[in-house]
């Protein structure tokens, strides 16, 4: 029984790195087919936007394929924060941008909202990066065709700044609220993640 247990949750390890590579795979290829289909088409700003969104894709495969690079060769001392000054609003902004491709693709609305314009912060920049990305990801994999992501930005005037990424339409899916975030807000066709 305790085998099977070890089992499961390994395979469940497993499908959680599967789910978590195919989202920034998809970001890398989705400019690229579009290249490879419409090129004598698109003016030189088109392809510029495209190569940069393939370019984002692969900077976040990359990202997840050290994370688990780190994971793999963890020992059991405290990992260590690597602390930066970031100017989150356009951070967090460009983060939102690199899944736009993606969502276009599948007739997906995606918006950006902040009640501020920028915000220097202090913060360990990868891990702050993981948490978006993951918030991203899921909101994604989550929204069927012809739904909407809408990513706010806010600040409390103090020392907080609230990120969460609310979704019309979520499909319905098993285990879900206990796999990375909590769920909030949930009325309707929509639910709200926040990390």
């Amino acid at each position: 029984k305790k085998k099977q247990a070890v089992n499961e949750s390994r395979m469940k390890f497993y499908q959680d790195i599967f789910d978590n590579i195919k989202t920034p795979y998809s970001i890398l290829q989705s400019p690229l087919q579009k290249l490879r289909t419409d090129y004598p088409n698109l003016s030189n700003s088109e392809v510029k936007n495209l190569l940069d969104t393939a370019d984002k894709g692969s900077c976040l495969l990359y990202m997840l394929l050290e994370q688990l690079s780190t994971v793999c060769n963890m020992d059991n001392s405290t990992l260590l924060l690597n602390e930066s000054n970031i100017e989150f609003i356009s951070f967090a902004r460009s983060i939102t941008d690199a899944f736009r491709q993606i969502c276009s693709v599948n007739r997906i609305s995606l918006n950006f909202n902040s009640d501020i314009e920028e915000l220097a912060l202090v913060c360990d920049y990868s891990r702050i990066e993981t948490v978006l990305f993951n918030l991203l990801s899921n909101a994604y994999r989550n929204t069927p065709e012809n739904g909407s992501i809408e990513v706010l930005c806010h600040y409390d005037g103090k020392e907080s700044v609230q990120v969460s990424v609310n979704g019309s339409a979520y499909k319905n899916y098993e285990d879900g609220e206990d796999r990375f975030f909590n769920y909030g807000n949930d009325s309707g066709n929509t639910r709200s993640f926040t990390g």
